[in-house]
Formats: structure tokens, C-alpha cells, sequence
């Protein structure tokens, strides 16, 4: 069995080592250990040099600027014209349009079509 005195200071190193930890505790910042966790892991995940996106505000501002401009030219400029109703076209003047095969190719290629039935199937032809 232990003798009370090793007992007293078996209870006096906890109470000292809890009064440790307690003290640490309040000098510890949980928005600066935050911090540190996230620059271990960059340190980690991204060696060497790393992107600093102050010294790149103006690609931010461009970018930026040319995706306002797609937002206010969508909203403001544009103008769909493939709409049923197509008021924009009304002041243009109409021409007629000619069915005839007006072009004179140079080439014309026929491609056959393997599932279609001929009366002629069987029909050979001479070159």
C-alpha cells in the first residue's frame, strides 16, 4: 500500500500539471491557431512560391469589368431574334425568294442507301 506522503505528492504534480494546462489554455488564441493550421496546410499542399492575390487586383477589376459588361449587354442590348414575334424585322424589306437550283455545281455526289428497296435490285449495270 503507498504512504499518504507519495499519495500527496502524486496529487500535488496533478495540480500542478492541471494548473499548467489551464494557463496554456488561456494563452492559446483559437483564431490565430485557425491561421496557423491553414498556412501548414498551403505550406503542405502548395510548396514554394504561392499566388498572392493582392498584386493581382487588376486581373480581379478586368475580370470583373468584362462580366458586368455580359450582365448589362444580356439586360439591356440584346434582343432575341429568333422569337415568335419578331417585332425588329417588321421595317425590313422582304425580297422573294427563288426556288429554282440556281447554282451550277462541279461536283455532285450520290450516296446510296443500303436499306432501301429498288425495283431494280437485282438489275446489273454496265460501266
Amino acid at each position: 500500500s503507498k504512504s499518504p506522503k507519495n499519495s500527496d505528492d502524486a496529487l500535488e504534480a496533478a495540480a500542478d500539471e492541471f494548473d499548467q494546462t489551464i494557463e496554456k489554455a488561456h494563452q492559446m488564441n483559437p483564431a490565430q491557431m485557425v491561421r496557423d493550421d491553414i498556412s501548414l496546410t498551403m505550406d503542405y499542399l502548395m510548396p514554394g512560391k504561392r499566388p498572392n492575390p493582392t498584386a493581382r487586383i487588376a486581373e480581379f477589376v478586368f475580370v470583373f469589368v468584362a462580366m458586368m459588361w455580359f450582365v448589362i449587354h444580356k439586360q439591356f442590348f440584346f434582343e432575341n431574334d429568333r422569337t415568335e414575334h419578331i417585332r425588329r424585322w417588321s421595317s425590313v424589306k422582304r425580297y422573294p425568294i427563288h426556288d429554282g437550283f440556281e447554282m451550277q455545281p462541279d461536283l455532285v455526289l450520290i450516296f446510296h442507301n443500303p436499306n432501301h428497296e429498288y425495283s431494280d435490285n437485282d438489275t446489273l449495270m454496265n460501266k
